[in-house]
């Protein structure tokens, strides 16, 4: 068994150990009050709150459906639903580490260039978080009084992950758009080690940079295209921050109305956006039991908490895995004829 896979096998024993702890420390105290709450709910809502996952994975689609159509008029919607779907199990099964490179080597076959396909997957991450950020600071500015009062602590963290959010946006922007600043990255790079190891680092990351720079360039002068995606991925971030209201509403837990409930939900996906996770693990146990802990107490967080990830992470999972063994079935089809 080679370094390598011995490397794989032991960050996938450390994700799933990870996993179970941060299940076991955010439910361990509450565990018989969460199941007591959790048992109340009728099997259609179950059914509901599965459909309202489903939705939000189809708008994620429809996001890199219009920015690969764009370039590639031949790509279908169905085609991008299969490689969000990839993306889901590749961000959980490899811990990120592999997401772009899968999605990237699915559209490689669908007869999209390889560096295209990076850079356009990454193009994608820049609307999604640039769409997080201005939804969310809408939010904030016009809560601002409601949040001061409510959750005065907590504001600096809040301001913190906001600052963070926006630095990450800024740089990435420039280096997609301004050349002194891809050239200063590539000056960077250049700079690493000059072992054949890193040497061969070292040349991916620069064409990466180069492919990126020219595919934004012919994305953003398309504004019809950026205003496209920007809607495309507020509609879906805020379908995505309904779960919860719709968790706390099977629950009847009523104490956060549907604004505030949004409100709420945008800073949580602007701080997961700044902190490290481990399988799409982490962060967002840490910001939802942050943020609604103190308007509706431990308990109906962690159980509102339980029925999100379900929504929002297992159920992709499940469904990505299916996909993901799809795709592959028919890719060895392929290859055998």
């Amino acid at each position: 068994m080679t370094n390598s896979k011995i490397k794989q096998i032991f960050l996938r024993i450390l994700s799933i150990a990870f996993l179970i702890f941060i299940i076991f420390y955010v439910f361990h105290k509450d565990y018989q009050s969460i199941l007591t709450s959790l048992s109340q709910i009728s099997f259609w809502q179950c059914l509901g709150l599965l459909v309202m996952g489903l939705i939000y994975l189809l708008l994620d689609a429809l996001a890199y459906y219009k920015i690969i159509h764009t370039q590639y008029p031949a790509f279908h919607y169905k085609q991008a639903v299969e490689v969000t779907m990839l993306g889901v199990f590749a961000n959980v099964s490899t811990s990120t580490t592999g997401t772009i490179p899968l999605q990237s080597y699915y559209l490689y076959k669908q007869g999209i260039d390889a560096g295209s396909s990076v850079s356009t997957m990454m193009l994608e991450s820049v609307f999604h978080k640039l769409s997080v950020f201005l939804y969310a600071s809408f939010m904030v500015i016009s809560h601002h009084h409601w949040l001061k009062r409510s959750i005065p602590e907590l504001l600096p963290y809040i301001a913190l992950g906001f600052f963070v959010c926006a630095c990450i946006i800024i740089i990435i922007v420039l280096l997609c758009t301004w050349n002194k600043i891809q050239h200063l990255f590539v000056s960077l790079i250049i700079k690493l080690p000059s072992s054949s190891k890193w040497q061969q680092r070292k040349e991916k990351w620069i064409n990466q940079l180069n492919d990126l720079y020219h595919e934004s360039k012919i994305i953003l002068q398309d504004h019809q295209c950026c205003i496209h995606l920007l809607i495309i991925n507020t509609l879906k971030i805020i379908f995505d921050f309904i779960i919860p209201y719709y968790c706390a509403a099977i629950l009847n837990i009523n104490q956060l109305s549907f604004i505030e409930t949004q409100v709420l939900s945008s800073i949580m996906f602007v701080i997961i956006g700044v902190l490290p996770n481990v399988a799409g693990v982490g962060p967002t146990e840490v910001a939802y039991l942050m943020l609604f802990t103190p308007f509706i107490g431990h308990v109906h967080a962690s159980s509102t908490l339980v029925l999100y990830r379900v929504a929002d992470y297992f159920l992709p999972f499940l469904v990505s895995s299916y996909v993901f063994f799809k795709v592959q079935k028919t890719a060895q089809k392929e290859s055998q004829s």
